[in-house]
């Protein structure tokens, strides 16, 4: 579970005891359990130059305004 090869031994002696506790081992077993899970959850498609290029969202304003400024052609009130 834990690369030992890549911890002082203080830092292992601390993870051993931190681990004896059973609401820390349950903890880390559900996290573990978690992170595998992750694992097997293809990744989105990256996205193209070309439309990368195309999403004219610049930051400057909100998203909901953005957003309803491209629906109705009009910016929002409160920007």
């Amino acid at each position: 579970m834990l690369d030992s090869a890549k911890l002082s031994s203080r830092a292992l002696e601390r993870w051993r005891k931190w681990e004896a506790v059973p609401e820390n081992r349950q903890a880390f077993d559900s996290i573990v359990q978690t992170w595998r899970c992750l694992g097997r959850v293809p990744w989105p498609p990256v996205s193209g130059a070309a439309e990368r290029a195309a999403d004219a969202y610049t930051g400057v304003t909100s998203v909901s305004s953005w957003i309803e400024r491209q629906r109705t052609g009009r910016v929002a009130k409160h920007d």
